[in-house]
């Protein structure tokens, strides 16, 4: 890099064109030069090279020139910049003399940057001009990283060596980095002592920390300051440097004492006609600062605070709003209270220009000290007409992210929004319309189709996976289906496709916010998405959750259980990570709805976590119920109760809050507490060999028949079938119990309407008439014509097997032979190609064959070989071991034979 001449420039900085030779061929004998005269050439023009001195060697020459001309070249360019300045020349452009400045620094660095060792030789001021002098050459930032990288070492290798540097340098130095962003490199290598320093230098000092944020040099400075003022400072200084302190100072690391804070205020009271806007709200976080101020204190700090308040801008008014909420009490005629009604009253003057952020900082303030003045909304209000209305889209985008972040919003800001984004959508970028939607799902607002199905698109988009991050994606889907609009099964085949794809580690929290947002929008338009790939991504994002289950917060990992739970993905890995959970005793810490969705979702995925998780969710539970709502309450039992574990700590506590606030309980939960605790009690059974109930059945039936008929017209089939069952088996354990019949039959009129009115249920039948059986009671002539009625092949061929033999079992058990016969009709046709049935259903089977005395070839061949090929490792319960030795008895000779059990068996029946 040369100097070059572009126009019209001082001859300072001008040099003769024809002859421009680098320092380096100057100072090398063998070109016959010696250095080039810099002083000379910025005087008057380059006057050539002189013949080298030949007595000289090349070292000490080098030496020589580096000493004479870098230096010279550096205080000349420096004091002829200066004098430029001052002189103001108007025949100069300013930034030919700021290119000719880079020229020079260029070509002093490039000649001299690998050779560190020179370079020291240069004095403390000309390092100190250097930096300088890169600030005003405003160097690109290719320059700018090669002038760091040369200058820093030398400045580190002086301190190293012991160089001394002086404090208006040591100033000087750090002013200059400051400007060229490498405060953090030369912080280090200067330090004061404080006690020398003059107070410009103290103010000089401050705005440094201030400016690059250095808090934690500053501990010494808080010291020097709190001396200082102890010793008159602020009496010493004029308003105008006051002013200086004010915005300097709250901005490092200093705490004043009570005694300092009041010295600070009467200086402050004493300057206050001086005083601008933010100096007042500097004071304000200044004497806010612990030890904190009384509210006397403050009280007195306010009237400056009231004097000056005209002055303030959003965001200084943003300062004392919130430094004031800390003080306020609920009265209205509290100092603080008509604080912040002036506070709303000078934000409607100081709106139309405030940005998003400080209009936001003021409602938060407002939010904390629990007050909404209608002069607050009215700013919203003016706000949205004045700035939100004609920004563009990213301008749009920006400002109602502040807004959602503290969830308020008025409802002309929120339409105003709606249009402006309406208006600006072809201009609209992914991220715009993505923070967008997120925002308005935030604030629950519902911003119209276009938006959201622009929002879907957008997760639909091959580069999304490249240009967004995965925070940005799950925020985006989140907002959408926050908001109600669910992409449809092929889009989440799309959006899980696109995810997929995405490169890289995702966040566990993203990921479980991910996982909901598929969960969410399939329980809510009940249309399940298919697909191995599908499949896969649902499997991904639990993995992802899975490797951060150290990491993400509790309500992520609910949020995981629960839409594995409304997906029906067992994950394995997921659910093993919960014993990290249990090891760390972090299930103690989460929140009583974290632990019902997470219940929840294990139970209704299918999982198998271990016991030592559920025993340790059973300790969280125990004796903290009364804090669980009743719908936590319901998921918890029906959690465990599907789960197939019986959990004697909890059941008599949730029975005791059945009882204390049974007319919380709505009708689901009712009804899913009945068939949930009936199973309970029946697991204690098998697990403890007998019941020891404590009349719990007779308490649940009690609150049970006194609240379920209140809500019996809101539940669907599937509950009322809960309900008769679930009573039914608690009869059965406590054979003092007589269950109210009109509550059976109440129940009973409501499933008949509901099996009617909605879609026709094999599962909820089987229920009920599984119920009816054991209150021993008849179907009604009405229900009875129900099911001929919709039970058929078409019916029957949409259900599993097993509960196919199940239904024609129950229909048999409740004398509904006609339907029965159908029913073993279509059984016999089926069964020879569906190889799943069961041990349980095969026994079923064979026991409504001889109830009916029919006995049709496929369906005997198929449950006979079933039973024969049993293992004795098989896990049937007595009640069916029971059923298949009756049934045996009863069967006809030549069924009887085929029916040839393993020895194991046939010991079992006979110990019965």
């Amino acid at each position: 890099m040369s100097w070059q001449c572009r126009g019209s420039a001082p001859a300072f900085l001008t040099c003769n064109c024809a002859a421009r030779v680098s320092f380096r061929e100057r100072a090398n004998p063998l070109r016959q030069f010696h250095h080039f005269d810099i002083k000379r050439s910025l005087s008057g023009g380059y006057h050539g090279p002189e013949t080298a001195n030949s007595s000289l060697s090349n070292e000490e020459l080098y030496k020589t020139v580096l000493g004479d001309a870098l230096h010279d070249s550096i205080r000349e360019v420096w004091q002829a910049y200066r004098a430029f300045r001052l002189s103001q020349d108007q025949d100069v452009e300013v930034h030919q003399v700021k290119s000719m400045l880079r020229d020079f620094l260029g070509t002093a660095l490039e000649e001299f940057g690998d050779r560190q060792e020179d370079l020291q030789q240069l004095s403390w001021a000309d390092v100190v001009k250097l930096f300088w002098l890169s600030v005003h050459a405003e160097l690109g930032q290719i320059q700018l990283d090669l002038f760091l990288s040369t200058l820093i070492p030398v400045v580190r290798d002086k301190v190293d060596t012991g160089e001394r540097l002086s404090h208006r340098l040591s100033l000087s130095l750090l002013m200059a980095s400051l400007r060229l962003d490498a405060i953090e490199d030369v912080m280090s290598l200067v330090s004061f002592e404080y006690r020398s320093l003059n107070t410009d230098d103290i103010l000089r000092l401050c705005y440094i920390y201030a400016q690059s944020n250095q808090y934690e040099s500053t501990d010494a400075l808080g010291k020097e300051l709190s001396r200082r003022i102890s010793s008159n400072l602020l009496e010493e200084i004029r308003a105008v440097e006051f002013q200086d302190f004010l915005d300097r100072v709250p901005k490092i690391k200093w705490n004043p004492s009570i005694r300092e804070k009041k010295e600070i205020y009467r200086k402050a009271e004493g300057c206050r006609t001086h005083l601008t806007a933010s100096n007042i709200a500097s004071l304000v976080q200044l004497l806010n600062r612990p030890p904190y101020l009384s509210a006397e204190d403050m009280q007195q700090v306010s009237s400056l605070v009231s004097y000056r308040l005209h002055l303030c801008s959003m965001k200084e008014l943003g300062i004392i709003a919130k430094t004031l909420s800390r003080f306020h009490e609920n009265s209205p005629r509290h100092w603080t209270a008509i604080m912040f009604d002036d506070i709303a009253a000078q934000a409607t003057t100081c709106v139309d220009s405030a940005d998003p952020k400080d209009v936001v900082r003021l409602i938060q303030a407002f939010q904390n000290a629990q007050i909404k003045p209608e002069g607050l909304l009215d700013v919203l209000d003016i706000w949205a007409d004045k700035r939100l209305a004609s920004m563009n889209a990213q301008g749009i985008s920006l400002a109602m992210a502040h807004f959602a972040r503290i969830g308020e919003a008025s409802q002309r800001l929120l339409h105003t929004a709606v249009t402006v984004a309406e208006s600006t959508m072809d201009q609209m970028s992914s991220s715009d319309a993505s923070r967008l939607i997120w925002a308005f799902a935030r604030l629950e607002y519902y911003p119209g189709d276009r938006l959201l199905q622009e929002g879907i698109q957008i997760l639909q988009s091959s580069t999304t996976a490249t240009d967004f991050s995965d925070r940005d994606t799950a925020n985006l889907f989140w907002g959408i289906v926050k908001l109600g609009k669910y992409p449809s099964a092929t889009e989440h085949s799309n959006i899980a496709s696109n995810l997929y794809r995405t490169p890289g580690k995702l966040s566990g929290q993203s990921a479980a916010l991910l996982l909901w947002s598929f969960a969410s929008s399939q329980d809510a338009t009940g249309n399940p998405t298919a697909g191995q790939k599908f499949y896969s991504t649902i499997y991904r994002l639990g993995m992802e959750v899975y490797r951060d289950i150290n990491q993400v917060d509790s309500q992520s990992i609910s949020m995981t259980a629960w839409s594995l739970g409304v997906l029906k993905v067992p994950h394995k890995e997921f659910v093993s990570s919960l014993d990290q959970l249990v090891l760390s005793n972090r299930l103690n810490s989460f929140e009583p709805q974290h632990v019902s969705n997470l219940l929840w979702g294990l139970a209704k995925s299918g999982a198998h976590p271990s016991k030592e998780c559920l025993d340790s969710i059973l300790q969280v539970l125990s004796g903290n119920l009364h804090a669980f709502s009743p719908q936590e309450i319901f998921n918890i039992c029906w959690s465990y109760a599907t789960l197939g574990v019986a959990a004697p700590p909890i059941v008599p506590e949730i029975v005791l809050e059945l009882e204390i606030r049974g007319t919380e309980f709505e009708g689901l939960e009712l009804s899913g507490l009945a068939w949930s605790l009936s199973r309970l009690l029946r697991l204690q059974h098998i697990q403890d060999g007998y019941y020891n109930v404590d009349e719990l059945p007779k308490r649940i039936v009690h609150v049970v028949e006194q609240e379920l008929p209140k809500h019996m017209t809101s539940l669907e089939a599937s509950q009322v079938a809960m309900a008769v069952v679930g009573l039914g088996r608690l009869s059965e354990m406590d054979k003092t119990i007589n269950i109210n019949p009109s509550l059976i039959e109440y129940s009973l009129d409501t499933f008949h309407k509901n099996i009617v009115d909605d879609n026709f249920s094999i599962g909820s039948v089987n229920t009920v008439l599984e119920g009816l059986q054991i209150l021993g009671r008849q179907l009604p002539p009405a229900l009875h014509a129900a099911l001929r009625s919709n039970i058929t092949v078409s019916t029957l061929s949409q259900t599993r097997i097993w509960e196919t033999c199940d239904l024609c079992y129950n229909t048999c058990a409740c004398n509904v032979t006609d339907v029965s016969l159908e029913i073993l009709a279509f059984i016999d046709e089926q069964i020879a190609d569906n190889q799943r049935i069961t041990p349980r259903a095969s026994i079923m089977l064979l026991h409504t064959m001889c109830q009916l005395d029919s006995y049709p070839t496929a369906a005997v061949f198929q449950t006979t070989s079933k039973l024969a090929s049993l293992s004795p490792n098989y896990n049937l319960s007595d009640k069916w071991l029971s059923v298949l030795a009756q049934t045996r008895k009863k069967l006809p000779m030549h069924i009887k034979h085929m029916l040839e059990l393993h020895p194991e068996w046939e010991e079992k029946l006979q110990n019965l």
